[in-house]
């Protein structure tokens, strides 16, 4: 006997090819998205994007022998599944899931500050304002390096309004080195160097000019200078007082790069005007400068005795005609750089 050998009818298998797909960094809304197929010879791959609310056409253009790119544009945000057919079957490694968010744009992320270019002041709160209302959808977050490298407390406090305002108090002099960044990118401008200086000063703060001497209108020359070039960082206030309505005061800066600051005042009454001049909460030089400014020399004299000897009584002012410097019938201009 021989032994009877069996053969199969017929034979069917399917060997699932080996397709690598290449995903692109992010999906944005709106902005072409990328999937590179490596397939093997002789196939033909098919890709479809879909979610519950919209589908996203795919272009697909070879690339190499046995490379596809694949491109589509997602309409809208959300949550879309990518299928892929090779040679009308699909991957057992389908559908791939793909979360579409809003496009961001760092870059228009607006911050604005006095502090930014102006600097600051050790234990003193600085202010800054952020808004990323342009800049779409995104996580905002501050962090703030001191001089020697460690890290000093930023605070990020919501306006209501889409907007935010930085806080941040510096502990230590020196220059400090503030980091915006919106969804992990850094903002226009972003980081930012901000000098801290400390309250004491480095050198005196002088006043002078006509305007805090005695004089006789209409000819008096009521102007002076602040000048804090030689002194650290600081705030300067002039306060001036004198007769309600008798006087406009203006103060600027001589120069953005020097802490020369020009002030006036221009009054057009006789009376008694208080120059109150301070650096940092402290009076400047002769600070406060009470300055008698009358309309003839006869009056200037009698003015400037009433001032220098405090023991008249006041109402002598009201008999002789003159300005009282009281709070219901005096103004306060004040200024502060």
């Amino acid at each position: 006997m021989y032994p009877v050998r069996r053969y199969p009818s017929s034979v069917s298998s399917y060997t699932q090819p080996r397709v690598k797909v290449v995903r692109s960094p992010s999906d944005a809304a709106s902005s072409p998205s990328v999937r590179r197929i490596n397939v093997p010879k002789r196939s033909e791959p098919e890709a479809t994007v879909k979610s519950v609310r919209a589908n996203a056409p795919v272009d697909i253009k070879r690339t190499g022998p046995k490379y596809y790119r694949c491109t589509y544009v997602p309409p809208i945000p959300g949550a879309y599944l990518l299928d892929i057919k090779w040679n009308k079957r699909p991957l057992k490694c389908c559908p791939f899931k793909i979360n579409v968010h809003n496009p961001v744009y760092p870059s228009r992320v607006d911050v604005t500050g006095d502090h930014l270019t102006g600097g600051g002041m050790v234990g003193k709160d600085l202010h800054i304002n952020v808004d990323p209302r342009l800049a779409g959808t995104g996580k905002l977050t501050a962090d703030c390096t001191g001089p020697t490298g460690q890290d000093v407390p930023v605070q990020l406090v919501e306006n209501y309004d889409g907007t935010h305002k930085l806080k941040m108090k510096p502990v230590d002099e020196g220059r400090h080195v503030l980091e915006i960044r919106y969804n992990g990118e850094h903002v226009m401008g972003s980081p930012y160097a901000i000098d801290i200086g400390s309250d004491t000063t480095k050198g005196p703060v002088k006043l002078y000019g006509p305007g805090v001497e005695d004089g006789i209108l209409p000819d008096y020359k009521s102007h002076f200078w602040v000048d804090a070039r030689g002194a650290g960082a600081g705030e300067i206030h002039v306060s001036i007082m004198g007769p309600k309505g008798a006087f406009q005061v203006e103060m600027r800066r001589e120069s953005q790069k020097d802490k020369l600051f020009h002030c006036s005042y221009s009054p057009h009454e006789p009376g008694l005007y208080t120059i109150v001049a301070t650096w940092s909460g402290e009076h400047i030089s002769n600070s406060p400068y009470k300055v008698c400014i009358a309309g003839s020399k006869d009056e200037l004299e009698r003015m400037v005795f009433e001032r220098d000897n405090p023991l008249m009584p006041v109402d002598s002012f009201a008999d002789q005609n003159t300005n009282t410097l009281t709070s219901g019938d005096s103004t306060k201009d004040q200024l502060m750089y």
